[in-house]
């Protein structure tokens, strides 16, 4: 249970610091590059996210063999998943560049909607975000492989490395005078190649050996199989997860499309939890899966369930009910000057909590081999999504958005409890009381006695010691209300004492 620990709060750690690098670099950004500029930025991440299209589950099967392999030691069956991967990741590097160089005139000039910038610095921006992105594409992979030998804390210190460069050297590259725009995202993609050389270091040993040779392809049909279905899950996902996105890149002028990417950008905080869990969880549940440990994987989930219900939970109800002291903290901004970006994010912050905790089901599902549910889910949800999408922001403006995003991940969160119970029988009704209705119920009681409680100071970091001090009270509210967890902490912090 430490091993497991150690690798989530290693993870975590990455991923906060990829989150804080991001929160604490925007302002920044914001305010050297302009509204315009931040746009792509915005423009960066979409992409970003839609590049997972491309991904097609292969880095999670590739994480879920390199488990087997560790606890089954079939190293040419390995070898064999693992030049299938790494042809594949070449694959899509070449069909990233592509896009990138071939499309970039039209995505400036057609798409996007610019005011201010010159149509040739855009130009050169989108080239450089495509070749970070190509970057970024492999460092996946990589990861993968070594999530999957739970090399959790190696990997993790190489993204806090590519998280310091990209935001704390590449905000402290914008007092550079003369510093152009061009060359600000010339040195993200850049970063980006640190990162990967770093990552290829730490999976060398793991290497096949010549890279690419012949692969008999029929000998791995299960390894294909839940590949095809996490492919087609995740291509619905992906499309419906970026339709907002999409949607209103086309519609808002791009310093508008700016703002509600910073809307995005504080939502997306709840998330930090999830990408931790995926590298930690999948390993260790198909470690239990495959040793046929019933008793241990239930309680395994049932931990991971609570967490992600605690945790995650205060995130995002904080941030649901403080979101305009956020933006005042954040960008020194009033109420009034984000009004529909506020209200938006709240929706979001909400929304992205049930697809955490939904997330839990479903690296479950990874570890059993059994996706035909999560593809099942997958497809009324993107079917929600697109149709719900549509209607609301065209009702409620980039609000709507925020409400469809709840409503759907609220509803494919019931969906996922309901399969995990499919998956694994010994879970009971009282299990979702005490992992996640109780946690969540306490935290929501805190935080709204705090928002008619508290007064915050006028001044920004005055108000920001304020709210992280409310917001650890919300977290301890969540584990005093969690029996599961309350019980591990006392076991663990005050046993013998």
């Amino acid at each position: 249970m430490w091993k497991l620990s150690i690798d989530a709060a290693s993870a975590l750690i990455a991923q906060l610091s990829g989150a804080l690098g991001l929160l604490i670099a925007t302002p920044i950004f914001l305010n050297f590059l302009g509204k315009e500029a931040y746009g792509l930025i915005g423009v960066l991440a979409t992409v970003q996210s839609l590049i997972v299209l491309l991904d097609l589950g292969v880095a999670t099967s590739l994480m879920r063999a390199t488990s087997s392999f560790k606890e089954k030691g079939d190293t040419a069956r390995f070898h064999a998943i693992f030049r299938l991967v790494l042809l594949f990741a070449a694959a899509g590097f070449c069909a990233i560049l592509i896009a990138g160089f071939g499309g970039a005139n039209a995505v400036a000039t057609i798409w996007l909607s610019v005011e201010d910038l010159p149509s040739t610095t855009v130009q050169t921006c989108l080239v450089a975000i495509f070749v970070q992105l190509g970057f970024r594409w492999i460092i996946g992979f990589l990861r993968a492989n070594a999530l999957g030998m739970e090399w959790v804390v190696t990997a993790s210190a190489v993204q806090v490395l590519g998280n310091v460069l990209r935001y704390g050297l590449g905000a402290a590259l914008l007092v550079w005078p003369g510093l152009s725009l061009s060359t600000f995202f010339w040195f993200q993609a850049s970063c980006s190649v640190v990162e990967l050389l770093c990552i290829l270091f730490v999976v060398r040993k793991n290497l096949p050996h010549p890279l690419f040779a012949r692969v008999e392809v029929r000998n791995l049909k299960s390894e294909l199989y839940l590949t095809g279905t996490l492919s087609a899950a995740l291509v619905l996902w992906s499309v419906a997860s970026q339709a907002d996105r999409v949607i209103l890149s086309n519609m808002l002028p791009l310093g508008e499309f700016g703002e509600f990417m910073l809307g995005i950008t504080i939502a997306s905080g709840v998330l930090i939890l999830a990408g931790p869990f995926g590298g930690v969880l999948i390993p260790r549940f198909t470690s239990l899966s495959e040793a046929n440990e019933s008793e241990a994987l239930h309680t395994t989930f049932l931990a991971a369930l609570t967490a992600a219900s605690v945790f995650a939970g205060a995130v995002a109800v904080t941030l649901g009910f403080f979101m305009e002291d956020v933006f005042y903290i954040w960008l020194d901004a009033g109420p009034k000057q984000y009004a529909d970006v506020i209200t938006t994010a709240s929706w979001y912050s909400l929304g992205n909590l049930a697809l955490v905790l939904g997330s839990v089901p479903y690296y479950l599902q990874v570890a059993k081999g059994n996706l035909h549910y999560h593809l099942i889910g997958a497809a009324f949800s993107t079917a929600g999504l697109l149709i719900s999408l549509p209607v609301l922001i065209h009702f409620r403006g980039i609000e709507g958005a925020g409400m469809a995003w709840m409503l759907v991940n609220t509803s494919a969160l019931c969906w996922s409890l309901w399969v995990a119970k499919r998956l694994l029988p010994s879970l009971q009704h009282r299990d979702w009381l005490r992992a996640v209705i109780l946690p969540i119920s306490g935290i929501l009681v805190t935080t709204f006695t705090f928002k008619h409680v508290i007064t915050l100071p006028q001044d920004r970091i005055g108000a920001l010691i304020t709210l992280l001090t409310a917001g650890l009270a919300i977290v301890i509210t969540g584990i005093i209300s969690s029996p599961l967890l309350a019980r591990f902490f006392r076991e663990t912090f005050f046993r013998g004492s």
